[in-house]
């Protein structure tokens, strides 16, 4: 991702519902301060 430019790690990696993600509103809180984010309702966590 462009966006993070070498200055954040990796944790994760999607491997069903990227349609979910690309569907949530990028927040950039310096742009719209009063945006408070998409309510994200469950996260699936699973080791390998």
């Amino acid at each position: 991702m462009p966006e993070l430019d070498g200055k954040s790690t990796v944790f994760g990696q999607v491997v069903s519902g990227l349609d979910v993600l690309e569907s949530l509103t990028p927040r950039d809180p310096q742009a719209n301060p009063t945006y408070a984010g998409d309510t994200i309702r469950r996260v699936v966590i699973s080791e390998e």
